[in-house]
């Protein structure tokens, strides 16, 4: 087969994928799967028996690794995906909760209680991650588009390598907005991956005219000797406009892993034009945390992840306006396959779709044409994203998360 043929193929098959994307999604809308959030009692059903020895997981991720390298373009064995794409992951850290601690954030009597609410919320978004399971790398342009009672939320891949997601999500009953940024890079280091989350997250209360700039801490996959996943290093709450600030340090275990508390948090709040601590914050984000008043010498409960992050429900779909860059519509053959332990078919699934990204890819090179996000743009300077529909709320979703809130502790 000559040059000329292989590239008459590449464009069939490119024009067909968008001709499927277009008219035919809609027909496979009964066929998705939906799996349930990663919540603090997850249990993975999925996994092969081949899979489920931590062992046997850390050898598989080692078959192709060496010290120093960067995993953003590791192609992950299909037995070790979670099934579900990283977008659909990280969304879920933010509309899938058991309590409303973003609602509750508005609720704060002063900009301190209100800090002290925002913090609360920033730690519930600090989710387990199962060791040896990763979800899909999301293809470029993919969407993920779900609603949660007022919260509308939206995030789409706005690059591909690097991988990028960009998040925006609006309350207009509560006058929230958030905005997320998010570029992950993971390296190894012979015994453990360290994942540095790059970009910022931005959070809105409208209503009292504050703007909170948030940054996340690393997460660090253990190898050797004892297996397993952390969240390490600091994350940091700014409040420019009421010069209130929270500093927040994740501890792992110490390298064997055999002592210490798992998933410890320590802090403070400080009021930056007088450089006085006002709260200082201890527990772990995977059980409680509580806050000291220094003045009161009181202390109270800030967090409590067991009401938090249990028994998290699962998406409904509402059969309506699904868009075909959704990540339940991209990935349904790889989630299908890997649920019902059909190994090859999520295999020969998922590798159809990384071959119509890369022809997707190289018909842009030769016409020359340079690929845009439909919901964001970069920031000039800066290695930030940001909701291009200025002024314009996100739309209700066709993707509902059915509430399961339980009433919170005031603070």
């Amino acid at each position: 087969m000559d040059a000329l043929q292989k590239e008459e193929q590449k464009r069939v098959r490119i024009h067909g994928y968008h001709q499927r994307n277009q008219t035919q999604h809609h027909q496979h809308l009964h066929h998705l799967v939906i799996t349930p959030p990663i919540s603090l009692d997850y249990k993975p059903a999925h996994e092969s028996e081949k899979h489920k020895s931590p062992i046997n997981r850390v050898i598989e991720l080692l078959k192709s690794m060496r010290p120093g390298t960067e995993l953003t373009k590791f192609q992950i064995p299909v037995q070790l995906n979670l099934p579900k794409s990283q977008l659909q992951n990280y969304g879920e850290s933010l509309y899938c909760c058991g309590q409303d601690l973003l609602g509750a954030c508005v609720d704060g009597a002063s900009p301190l209680q209100r800090l002290l609410r925002v913090v609360a919320w920033h730690i519930s978004t600090t989710r387990y991650v199962p060791f040896g399971h990763v979800p899909f790398n999301p293809i470029l342009g993919e969407t993920h588009h779900v609603s949660s009672g007022h919260l509308n939320v939206l995030l789409e891949q706005v690059s591909h390598h690097p991988p990028v997601m960009a998040l925006y999500a609006t309350d207009d009953v509560r006058k929230i907005r958030t905005q997320w940024s998010h570029k992950a890079v993971p390296r190894f280091y012979g015994n453990k991956v360290e994942g540095t989350i790059y970009g910022k997250r931005m959070l809105w209360l409208d209503a009292h005219h504050e703007a909170y700039e948030i940054t996340c801490p690393k997460l660090l996959i253990r190898l050797f000797p004892v297996p397993g996943t952390e969240w390490v290093g600091t994350s940091t709450i700014k409040c420019v406009s009421t010069k209130l600030e929270a500093n927040l340090l994740f501890k792992g275990k110490p390298l064997f892993g055999l002592r210490g508390t798992a998933g410890h948090v320590s802090g403070k709040i400080y009021d930056v034009s007088t450089s006085s601590t006002l709260y200082e914050i201890n527990g772990a984000w995977n059980k409680t945390i509580t806050a000291k008043n220094l003045k009161t010498e009181e202390s109270s409960l800030l967090y409590d992840a067991q009401a938090a992050l249990s028994n998290l429900q699962p998406l409904v779909v509402q059969n309506k306006g699904l868009d075909a860059s959704e990540s339940l519509v991209v990935w349904r053959s790889v989630m299908s396959g890997i649920v019902n332990w059909d190994w090859e078919a999520a295999r020969q699934a998922k590798h159809e779709i990384e071959e119509r990204q890369r022809d997707l890819e190289k018909k842009r090179k030769m016409d020359g044409k340079l690929w845009r996000p439909r919901h964001f743009v970069q920031v000039d300077g800066e290695d930030h994203w940001q909701w291009c529909h200025f002024g314009e709320a996100v739309s209700p979703a066709p993707l509902v998360m059915q509430s399961c809130y339980v009433e919170t502790e005031k603070v």
